[in-house]
């Protein structure tokens, strides 16, 4: 009986370990750039760079949620 605990035990720590693997995260913005000097913000153009999950390249909804959140932050802070 307990081995057959132990086996969907293992597949499920298998699963949750997956779960959690490692994101690759990038930035471009230059060190030491002072950011509180800007009133303005534009958005530029997309990158070529993909966002390392497919379900979220040029996923339209989750592109606009986003940029409307930062548009949100941004605009209550100046």
């Amino acid at each position: 009986m307990t081995r057959l605990v132990r086996l969907p035990a293992l597949f499920l720590l298998a699963f949750a370990a997956v779960g959690c693997a490692p994101m690759t995260v990038s930035s471009h913005v230059e060190r030491g750039l002072d950011l509180t000097r800007y009133r303005t913000f534009e958005w530029g153009s997309a990158d070529a760079l993909p966002t390392g999950d497919p379900r979220l390249d040029n996923n339209r909804f989750f592109i606009e949620r986003v940029r409307d959140s930062v548009d949100r932050e941004l605009a209550a802070r100046f």
